[in-house]
């Protein structure tokens, strides 16, 4: 008979690995739906490492929404700003888009939030422009315009 332990401590690892595979299959449906068909209500959500998970053999708490967007927050609206233009844009296009939607936020906090983002990897990349930002989903797969086939980035 197996300690109780080891028995719950392979269920979670067990769980892990579906919820993986979970995202990464969500993700490349969105890419595939050329990322317009994802709900409003989304949750990005940022791989964790697993040394966040676990330090020294135990396990760590982890905030539920650590590494999700709230669709309501400023980051969400910029997401869904960018998604509907389909497009990288200006840290200034993204602002007035933020309040064509109804969010509200100051020029300084939103830049500050996008480049330290896109500088961690995490749901935005710079793009080559000034103050540019994309969506990294845009940067694995590519619709090309001419024949409107899908060209996978790296690949």
């Amino acid at each position: 008979m197996k300690n109780i332990d080891e028995a719950i401590k392979e269920k979670r690892a067990a769980i892990m690995r579906l919820q993986e595979e979970m995202e990464t299959l969500e993700r490349a449906r969105v890419l595939l739906n050329g990322g317009t068909t994802h709900p409003l209500t989304f949750s990005e959500t940022v791989t964790l490492r697993d040394s966040d998970r676990v330090r020294k053999g135990k396990r760590l708490r982890v905030h539920p929404m650590r590494g999700k967007v709230n669709p309501k927050s400023a980051i969400g609206h910029a997401v869904a700003v960018l998604r509907d233009r389909m497009n990288p844009l200006h840290l200034d296009e993204i602002l007035s888009g933020v309040h064509k939607r109804g969010g509200q936020a100051k020029k300084a906090s939103l830049g500050s939030s996008l480049a330290k983002m896109s500088k961690h990897g995490q749901i935005f990349y710079r793009a080559s422009q000034p103050n540019t930002f994309g969506l990294i989903e845009w940067q694995a797969v590519k619709l090309t315009p001419s024949t409107g086939s899908l060209e996978v980035k790296g690949g």
